[in-house]
């Protein structure tokens, strides 16, 4: 599974990670760069949540926002918010396979503690501490967080 390795690409990265999880190898003649650009990624803001289902790899269902629904998905990709150090928020998007009832795996999880990205396994009681509840703070286009798009 890939990480990403800039601070802009989480969108295209998870979107690459739901395809080679579906399909057990990467796509052919698709790269990251082709899914940023094809997704409208920027290197200011990202991905925006509304051109995540125009991306050509892996069909998503329409997004949720509700935990309780969150929660009963086997494999989605999830954007959810966090606190900066200066006091702002920012967003990152994962690709996460729920294990079991009691078992998430984040694929390019934001390690905060030391700014890298890890794939990394949790329980579910902190999956939603740390990914759901917590971090459902407003960002800067007024969507609460976090959403959700399922795995077609």
């Amino acid at each position: 599974m890939k990480l990403q390795t800039d601070d802009y690409s989480c969108g295209a990265v998870s979107l690459m990670n739901a395809y080679y999880n579906k399909h057990h190898c990467y796509p052919k003649n698709m790269t990251i760069k082709r899914i940023n650009n094809i997704c409208e990624t920027t290197e200011e803001y990202g991905t925006y949540r509304w051109c995540m289902r125009k991306n050509p790899l892996i069909k998503l269902e329409k997004s949720v926002y509700t935990i309780k629904k969150i929660l009963q998905m086997k494999t989605f990709i999830l954007l959810y918010s966090f606190s900066l150090p200066n006091g702002g928020v920012s967003t990152h998007y994962v690709f996460v396979e729920k294990d079991n009832d009691y078992k998430y795996t984040l694929y390019n999880y934001l390690y905060s503690d030391e700014e890298t990205y890890v794939h990394r396994t949790m329980d579910k009681s902190t999956f939603i501490k740390k990914l759901l509840k917590k971090n459902s703070l407003r960002g800067e286009d007024d969507v609460d967080y976090p959403v959700a798009w399922e795995i077609i």
